[in-house]
């Protein structure tokens, strides 16, 4: 029925000696099941490294939002730096 998205997370990981751009990104939706008659909300973490020296995408990681345990262990894996600043 209706999607949300935004960022949740922006720093620097290491691919290969390199540091780059990486992104988390979490989108929710809302489901809705008319044979069971309800609705379902659905959350991810989306989760990538970009490459502009080579045009790619490195590293892709897609976890539920409620396992903070999968997208850390990410991080941790790839040296992830957290750059995000919220403004008020």
């Amino acid at each position: 029925m209706t999607t949300d998205s935004g960022v949740q997370d922006y720093g620097t990981s290491d691919f290969k000696g390199r540091p780059l751009d990486t992104a988390f990104a979490r989108v929710t939706i809302r489901l809705k099941n008319a044979i069971l008659g309800e609705y379902k909300d659905a959350c991810f973490v989306f989760g990538r490294i970009a490459d502009p020296e080579f045009n790619m995408t490195r590293e892709p990681v897609v976890a539920a939002c409620d396992d903070e345990g999968a997208i850390k262990l990410w991080q941790t894996g790839h040296g992830f730096q957290s750059r995000w600043t919220v403004g008020g």
